[in-house]
């Protein structure tokens, strides 16, 4: 299959986990993957278990970013929802790939494997956390939503790193929302609860900034993004700020 987008669709389907094959046409080893290793009947054989995919990476940017491919060629083994497995990198032999197939697919039910241990911990902060990257990184920004809030919420003092991130990555969904006013009072929050230098001030009051102009909070919105700029660490992160400070009327 050489479609990325049928491949997840038949993933979610049939619940089987997703094999994707990058490769470059001029990468030699790539040929020797495709033509002697994938054919081989115990490959075969394993494989049927999966959703087979197979992308030129160099077509495919946002995809290697997005799993950090660094070379050809790279085997990613993903779940039913697209969400990172392993890889393998490299030509690999027929006793690694099948070794590995066989590794994924006990491996396969990431969701599966996180909701029986969230259903041991409902109110916990780490299982609710991992639940919200999870489920963001599969695209559903409503259960992710929901898993990041408990994780916030919870009365649990344990994993005080884990509930850090879950309020900052809430914070970030609302702007993906485009709900800008829950996005400034979720920042607001987050500054209140996360002082310097316990929080990240620059990005909290960057993203809080963009928020607010969005909401026409023009002056605010200044006030936020100027004392940003001052904060950031390096001359690139201050030319985007004043690019959106310029760009404000």
């Amino acid at each position: 299959m050489k479609s990325i987008k049928q491949g997840f669709e038949l993933a979610k389907k049939t619940g089987k986990p997703i094999v994707i094959d990058l490769y470059a046409d001029w990468c030699s080893y790539c040929k020797v993957l495709e033509n002697e290793i994938f054919p081989s009947t115990p490959v075969t054989k394993e494989l049927e278990k999966f959703i087979p995919v197979r992308l030129n990476g160099e077509e495919f940017p946002n995809l290697m970013s997005r799993y950090e491919v660094k070379g050809y060629p790279t085997i990613l083994f993903l779940d039913k929802n697209g969400n990172f497995i392993d890889k393998l990198t490299g030509l690999p032999s027929k006793e690694m790939v099948l070794s590995k197939l066989k590794i994924v697919y006990e491996k396969k039910d990431i969701e599966g494997i996180l909701l029986a241990n969230h259903k041991k911990d409902p109110d916990g902060v780490e299982i609710n956390y991992k639940l919200g990257i999870y489920y963001y990184q599969s695209g559903d920004i409503q259960k992710s939503e929901k898993y990041f809030l408990t994780s916030v919420n919870s009365k649990k003092i344990e994993a005080p790193d884990k509930r850090y991130n879950s309020n900052y990555n809430l914070c970030l969904i609302q702007i993906e929302k485009e709900m800008y006013l829950d996005a400034v009072n979720c920042w607001t929050k987050y500054l209140e609860t996360y002082p310097p230098p316990k929080g990240d001030e620059r990005s909290a009051r960057y993203y809080r900034g963009l928020s607010l102009s969005k909401l026409q909070r023009i002056k605010e919105a200044k006030e936020d993004l100027v004392k940003a700029k001052e904060l950031a660490g390096n001359v690139e992160e201050k030319k985007q700020i004043t690019k959106v400070l310029n760009s404000l009327k």
